[in-house]
């Protein structure tokens, strides 16, 4: 796995956890989202991959994602 599939799967966690469609917030302080967008959608001037997570209240975080560490090459 590389950094670029990693922000698409934990968009893709994000989005699911928080799909206000499916799930009803009857507490109005839970954590909902309003949306979450790669940096390059965003127009983030950065190479590293990452995600702009936006809450309701018009707070945003960027969260970025770093490989560190490679795969080994199996034998």
């Amino acid at each position: 796995m590389n950094a670029p599939e990693m922000e698409t799967e934990l968009r893709r966690v994000l989005e699911e956890a928080f799909d206000t469609e499916e799930m009803p917030w009857s507490d109005p302080n839970a954590l909902a989202l309003a949306g979450v967008c790669s940096f390059e959608e965003a127009g983030v001037m950065t190479h590293n991959s990452g995600l702009v997570v936006s809450v309701p209240d018009g707070s945003e975080f960027q969260v970025t994602i770093v490989q560190c560490a490679f795969a080994r090459a199996e034998r």
